[in-house]
């Protein structure tokens, strides 16, 4: 998922194990709550791109190899 304030992604369990405990973003301690994330990543412009960000990753992936 992409963080709103800071716009770096992290793996969601991940973020959703650190806003069990904490209500800031990890990296610039912006106010940051679980409903938020939720949010911000159902936009349709985020979810297109993280979908972009996927397939880069996928991409890369590829050559690698």
């Amino acid at each position: 998922v992409l963080l709103p304030s800071c716009g770096k992604y992290v793996d969601y369990d991940v973020i959703k194990k650190h806003l069990l405990y904490h209500n800031f973003d990890p990296f610039n301690r912006d106010e940051l709550s679980l409903e938020q994330l939720e949010e911000y990543n159902n936009k349709p412009e985020i979810k297109e791109k993280t979908i972009l960000f996927k397939k880069e990753i996928e991409e890369w992936k590829k050559k690698d190899k």
